[in-house]
Order: structure tokens, then sequence, then C-alpha cells
């Protein structure tokens, strides 16, 4: 029982530590200054969009899709499960 404990949260904490590094560090690295893409100055490429979308209900700035939240908690739970097995040990 102490193990599951213990694995659930190293994965919780490496999960929020990415989501954190992911909002704070990579999305304004990536986009930088969001008013550029509701003038129409710059596009977002087709890489881009699957990471961010765009629409009338954020203002025309890129907000992470569906497929962003996915793909960070799934890094997020390898290096969890990665660090629990190193520490484990």
């Amino acid at each position: 029982m102490k193990k599951i404990f213990v694995f659930l949260v190293f994965l919780t904490t490496s999960i929020l530590t990415l989501f954190v590094i992911n909002y704070l560090i990579i999305t304004p690295v990536i986009i930088g200054n969001k008013c550029e893409y509701d003038i129409g100055q710059n596009e977002l490429t087709k890489l881009d969009e699957l990471f961010f979308e765009i629409s009338s209900n954020t203002g025309y700035h890129p907000e992470p899709t569906t497929l962003n939240f996915i793909f960070t908690a799934t890094i997020g739970c390898i290096i969890g499960s990665i660090l629990y097995k190193i520490i484990s040990r």
C-alpha cells in the first residue's frame, strides 16, 4: 500500500511540475506576444496548431488544446515513473 501511495505521489508531483513548466516557460517561449496573433501579424504553423488553438472565445489569442494537456500529462507520467524506479532501488 505504501509503494502505491509513493508511486502516485511521484506521478502527481511530476505531472503538476510539468504543467507549471509548460505554462510558465515553454508556452511563453513558443508563443511570445499573444497579441500578435489576434491582429493577424503571425499565424500558427501546422505543428503549433496541434498544441494551440485560436478562437473567438479567447480573443483570438493562442490557448493550449486538449492534445497539449494530454501530451504534458503523459510526459509527466513517464518522468514520474522513471524517477520512482530510480529512487526506489
